[in-house]
């Protein structure tokens, strides 16, 4: 259940020194947005920027894949505030609903079992922090999807300055290499492989659910 909590803690935990409340206005002031995206078929980082903020933005992505850390003051907050928010919707009817044909779907040590507030409380600052580091930190196949009218080269250098620094985990010690650009759509207007990987990710992830409660 420490999964269903890295959005919200990472939100208030702020990042590279900088705390929720001053991040945020970092993040306005650049005309940028970022969330972790956390599904049942795929993760990473989402972000929307201007062209001129790209190379904020890739600079955020760096400090948010190698040094993202759970603030525990902010996490005991955000743990009270899901615990409530998730007992007044369990105890809704559509909330009530939804838990029943769950529980019906999936046996009871499933992770797809309704969470709880109980659920919540029992989580900790470190397993939220495990969650962090299994999926940001380790060599995962992770795909870099960026859509800009942006020079091939002009990108290409903006990848070497703020993406091949990231390492991993399981990643050798010979260096990462920057992968070419899979498109780029002035010469070669086409859906990348990338953009179509995203969409199935999508598209894998609904129709998943679909079919559970169609069920």
């Amino acid at each position: 259940h420490a999964a269903k909590m890295v959005g919200p803690v990472f939100a208030r935990s702020g990042l590279a020194g900088f705390t929720a409340s001053e991040f945020d206005k970092l993040l306005l002031r650049h005309n940028t947005y970022l969330e972790p995206v956390i599904w049942e078929t795929s993760h990473g980082l989402y972000s929307v920027t201007g062209k001129q903020e790209l190379p904020f933005a890739l600079s955020v992505l760096n400090q948010a894949m190698t040094s993202a850390t759970v603030n525990e003051q902010q996490f005991t907050a955000v743990q009270h505030e899901l615990a409530i928010e998730q007992d007044n919707w369990l105890s809704s009817p559509f909330g009530s609903f939804v838990s029943q044909v769950v529980g019906t779907l999936y046996p009871s040590e499933s992770p797809m079992q309704t969470v709880t507030g109980d659920d919540f409380e029992q989580a900790t600052p470190k397993q939220v922090q495990a969650v962090i580091d299994t999926l940001m930190r380790k060599k995962r196949n992770f795909t870099l999807v960026v859509s800009a009218d942006i020079e091939v080269g002009e990108f290409n250098r903006m990848l070497r300055r703020y993406v091949a620094g990231i390492s991993f985990e399981a990643e050798s010690d010979t260096g990462a290499e920057i992968a070419p650009v899979i498109t780029d759509y002035r010469t070669g207007p086409k859906v990348s492989t990338a953009s179509k990987k995203v969409m199935e990710a999508v598209d894998n992830t609904v129709n998943y659910e679909v079919n559970l409660f169609s069920q």
